[in-house]
């Protein structure tokens, strides 16, 4: 005969918790049976409703009650090792899988992941690139000057007048006010410096840069405003030709401008991860970018800058946070804007330069006052062959990008868990995937290959691992 005690409790199967409050009786252990699944006797005026008892230091689950007779009782009873071992568990340290706590860091594959996507997107704007749109765009011009070539940022309003100008240089610069009328001998010298007057500066024009327009090397619509453009404002220069017309002369080719987006991240866990989220990056000028959810899942924002080649209209784009490079794109923003047409080649221009002056010298020495008359006709008339019909066409070759805008958006499409990733924490646990002592777990534990140690039979330890390996309860 020996002492024991009986209770009631309620508590799972594979749980750690040690029962109290129990009643204590007298108890046989009956002949033959073994400790791990004895059966006892108990004498009793009633059928016991007990689910466990604690014998010989040991707990044990109660699992059938059989009557041997009026007042006596056999109870088969298991043992359970995981309340009876407590203390060499929880000193152990152990592969956890799985255990209650917060998780951010680790995927958790049990949970399934839904069909349906939700979308959300965040938005940054350039300071100033495509704030240039349309006839706010700034027109690049690359121009042979009278000792050098520059580089004017202008509009386009300014681009269109600019090859006009070419008949106010005639009528200011080559004219030199009215023909003189000839009459007497000094009218006759008057009217021959006129003239030679103007096939000197017709003569320079031409030797220095070719026909007015054809100082225009190159015309570039870029989206930007002229005021984006840093310099000095001076007079445009074509050839030999100081025209009325300003622009901002460039000395330094490169501008800069950034923008920053913040990641419209639709959670704050290891669901920003893939597959569960798909980050895209619109650029202006560059198009959509995928970038990998896992090398930005710490960022808040992303940082755009862009280092723009005024003169070729080439561009970089980089895509970073901090010190951490994302991406690097290159990208073309300028837009062709031709300036400037002519009806003689130069060659042409320069046959019909010498032979105009020949001709009319001729007729200086042959002709008398009505061969000059004639030859200041032909001086007029040589001029304009000289510059053809300068046009200005404000369509734009590729410009389609002029009307993107400046605006990048940051895009981020989520599916979501079938269920919150905390509703696992309490009955089943979250991924730890690491080694830690059991000593400071409390809820749920999943081992990996668990093999406690302790005073037990090889039985009670293979059982222990066996429950630990499958998820246990530590209470």
């Amino acid at each position: 005969m020996a002492t024991a005690f009986y209770y009631t409790t309620a508590k799972r199967h594979n749980s750690t918790l040690q029962p109290t409050g129990g009643q204590s009786f007298d108890i046989q252990l009956k002949g033959g049976c073994d400790l791990i699944t004895p059966t006892f006797l108990l004498a009793t005026a009633g059928i016991p409703a007990y689910s466990m008892i604690q014998f010989n230091g040991k707990y044990y689950f109660v699992d059938r009650v059989r009557s041997v007779r009026e007042g006596l009782y056999e109870l088969d009873c298991s043992i359970d090792v995981l309340a009876t071992y407590k203390t060499q568990i929880e000193a152990m340290s152990a592969y956890v899988l799985y255990h209650s706590h917060a998780n951010t860091e680790l995927s958790d594959k049990r949970l399934g992941v839904r069909s349906a996507k939700t979308l959300q997107s965040a938005e940054g704007t350039f300071d100033l690139l495509g704030n240039g749109s349309g006839t706010n765009s700034v027109v690049i011009v690359s121009i042979t000057g009278k000792s050098s070539i520059g580089l004017y940022a202008i509009s386009q309003a300014t681009a269109k007048e600019l090859t006009y100008n070419i008949d106010d240089w005639y009528e200011n610069d080559i004219q030199m006010g009215q023909r003189p009328e000839i009459g007497d001998f000094a009218d006759l010298l008057e009217a021959i410096s006129w003239s030679c007057g103007a096939w000197w500066e017709t003569l320079k024009q031409f030797m220095a840069t070719g026909k007015v327009s054809e100082s225009i090397r190159s015309a570039m619509m870029l989206p930007l405003p002229v005021s984006a453009i840093g310099g000095f404002t001076e007079n445009i220069q074509l050839g030999n030709y100081l025209s009325d017309l300003t622009g901002t002369r460039i000395n330094d080719r490169i501008f800069s401008d950034g923008c920053t987006v913040n990641i419209p991240w639709q959670a704050s866990d290891w669901r920003r991860n893939a597959p569960y989220h798909e980050v895209y990056l619109y650029i202006p000028y560059v198009g959509l970018i995928t970038i990998s959810p896992s090398d930005i899942i710490d960022y808040a924002s992303l940082s755009i800058s862009v280092s723009l080649d005024l003169a070729s209209g080439d561009a970089i784009f980089r895509v970073y946070n901090g010190n951490h490079t994302i991406g690097q794109y290159s990208a073309n923003l300028g837009a062709s804007y031709p300036i400037g047409s002519s009806n003689v080649t130069p060659v042409q221009t320069g046959t019909s330069l010498v032979t105009g002056i020949a001709g009319t010298a001729g007729a200086l020495l042959t002709g008398g006052a009505s061969a000059i008359i004639s030859g200041t006709a032909g001086a007029v008339g040589l001029v304009n062959v000289l510059n053809g019909q300068p046009a200005s066409i404000g369509g734009n070759y590729g410009g389609a990008a002029l009307g993107i805008g400046s605006k990048a958006v940051c895009f981020t499409i989520f599916h979501d868990t079938i269920a919150a990733p905390s509703s696992m924490r309490a009955t089943v646990g979250e991924p730890t995937n690491c080694v830690i002592p059991l000593s400071g777990v409390s809820g749920y534990v999943q081992t990996l290959a668990a093999s406690v140690s302790g005073a037990m039979t090889d039985w009670e330890r293979n059982e222990i691992n066996r429950l630990l390996d499958g998820g246990i309860y530590i209470e």
